[in-house]
């Protein structure tokens, strides 16, 4: 993965911490070697005077404010522990050895302070690589420890409203957005929405592949245009199209809805996928049998209707895009099987059900009512009566 480099362009961020005050040599002195091995011993109380070199630095980062003060003093604790065990101060400690210690220490498995841990190590370390992390990373938490969670709050209060301005209204989004803004902030070293351009967003999806948090970019996104930062919405392709999936003979506004829900789902990787892929294909039939249907608040119940007809009648290839050739199918110009014409009615219900409920649109028909399985299809399903024994 090619390391990312911040750029001089965008507004410069200074950090709380700095590091010049600070004695960071990445060996232990003689005194200070004795000192930690005696930390070793059970039970021993370590204060601040038995090596000041080492726990002043911890202190200005893990105390700086109240968040957390009991994580962050057995985080202290840990901390120079580690320098015992290991011999050497966390300022010689490399990349992989703070993964190491922070994915498979077991003392961290029941407690919370992994926030605290990176904290350290990016402020005073250079510890870039929090998506390496492979426990469960508050990475909000570490954001205000690393930034302070005055701007942090400010800046996702800011995200919020021009989210709210676009439609994202959904209590389910909001929780979201607080991670992603910190993945994003921690990784491009700089809290203020100005600085996400389009390649520190891109960035930090890669670097999150197969989490959450590359999946909600996209969200994030949606908040920088309507705030001027970025020139449109950065669309993300989480995953490679299935054939016939292309956009050249679909209403561009059409794709940008499904978009939005492509980025805004929860369902698993798989059902995403199945769902946009077959959405994408309803928009080949609607820029041929109804131009003028470009949103959900278009799909009146005469649309319905006719989407329900449509797909009894729909037979292999009709739907497919231009660029692939459907003569390669053994199976082209056959008629759907009755599961697959359920699965396309189930596609529309859930896009316009979740529009709906979502606030992102007034409908202007029932999903669950007017493009409901009919019946002529739904008694098809089930036990196939060739199987059955009398």
């Amino acid at each position: 993965m090619a390391e990312y480099q911040v750029s001089h362009i965008q507004p410069e961020y200074k950090f709380h911490i700095n590091l010049d005050e600070y004695d960071r040599r990445a060996t232990l002195s003689a005194d200070e070697l004795k000192v930690v091995r005696r930390w070793k011993e059970e039970n021993l109380v370590i204060t601040k005077r038995q090596a000041p070199r080492l726990h002043k630095p911890l202190t200005d980062i893990l105390y700086r404010s109240n968040l957390d003060r009991a994580n962050s003093h057995r985080a202290l604790k840990y901390l120079l522990l580690t320098v015992a065990h290991q011999e050497k101060p966390y300022w010689g400690w490399s990349e992989d050895l703070w993964v190491e210690i922070i994915n498979n220490s077991p003392v961290l498995k029941k407690t919370g302070m992994v926030p605290q841990l990176i904290a350290v190590a990016y402020l005073l370390c250079g510890f870039r690589s929090v998506y390496k992390i492979q426990r469960n990373v508050a990475t909000a938490v570490v954001a205000r420890l690393v930034f302070g969670a005055e701007i942090v709050d400010t800046e996702c209060e800011r995200l919020f409203s021009a989210l709210t301005r676009v439609g994202f209204v959904c209590q389910t989004v909001r929780p979201l957005v607080p991670s992603v803004f910190a993945a994003v902030a921690l990784q491009g070293e700089n809290p203020k929405l100005e600085s996400f351009d389009r390649k520190i967003l891109e960035h930090t999806r890669e670097c999150y592949t197969g989490n959450h948090i590359a999946k909600r970019i996209g969200i994030l996104s949606n908040g920088l245009a309507a705030m001027g930062l970025t020139s449109k919405v950065i669309h993300f392709r989480a995953y490679q199209p299935r054939h016939g999936t292309e956009t050249d003979n679909i209403n561009p506004e059409w794709m940008t809805w499904c978009r939005r829900w492509l980025e805004t789902t929860t369902l698993r990787e798989g059902s995403r996928r199945a769902v946009y892929n077959t959405l994408t294909r309803i928009g080949i039939w609607l820029g041929r049998e109804h131009p003028e249907v470009t949103g959900p608040e278009q799909w009146t119940v005469s649309v319905c209707a006719d989407y329900l007809a449509a797909v009894d009648r729909l037979r292999i290839g009709d739907w497919g895009g231009s660029t692939f050739d459907y003569r390669l199918i053994p199976t082209v110009g056959q008629p759907l099987q009755a599961p697959t014409k359920v699965a396309y009615y189930q596609v529309m219900r859930r896009f316009l059900s979740d529009i709906q409920s979502w606030e992102w649109a007034q409908l202007r028909c029932n999903p669950r009512y007017h493009l409901s399985t009919p019946k002529n299809i739904a008694k098809y399903l089930g036990v196939n009566p060739t199987t059955t024994v009398a």
